[in-house]
């Protein structure tokens, strides 16, 4: 299932209503469940804050990953790890609070492209590993290959 996130006007009105982070918006601060798929409503609330629960989840395990990553590896690749966790990190605490705006939010989740390519890349070039572009040519792994 998908939802939308809040409009700005409804951001606005939860912050005006002291709720700054979706996961603590109770059903009662949004109408009831609606057909109309441009009100956030109380079904895409528990869409949202299950959606941030598992995130969070998610990002906890990438936190003790991460740790392993640097631990075992060296050069670019702990250091691409650790940007690539901020990046994810940034962008579900952009999801999850009504501080910010829908276009804030998009921002910081599409920001997350780089740092998972920057990391593919460090992996992928410690391992030694090439991958085909779409042009026939060869990336990443060592010179000469």
């Amino acid at each position: 299932m998908s939802a939308n996130l809040p409009s700005e006007d409804e951001y606005s009105r939860l912050r005006q209503a002291g709720h700054t982070a979706l996961m603590a918006v109770p059903d009662s601060a949004v109408p009831g469940e609606s057909d109309d798929p441009t009100v956030f409503d109380a079904l895409q609330l528990a869409i949202v804050q299950e959606a941030l629960e598992q995130a969070f989840g998610l990002l906890e395990e990438a936190e003790h990953l991460t740790a392993e990553i640097s631990i075992l590896s060296s050069g670019a690749v702990p250091t691409s790890a650790e940007t690539m966790f901020l990046a994810a990190l940034d962008a579900a605490g952009s999801l999850g609070t009504t501080r910010g705006t829908q276009q804030a939010t998009f921002q910081a989740v599409l920001a997350m492209k780089e740092p998972i390519s920057r990391f593919q890349a460090a992996v992928r070039d410690e391992l030694g590993i090439t991958v085909p572009t779409a042009a026939g040519a060869r990336r990443g792994g060592m010179s000469g290959s």
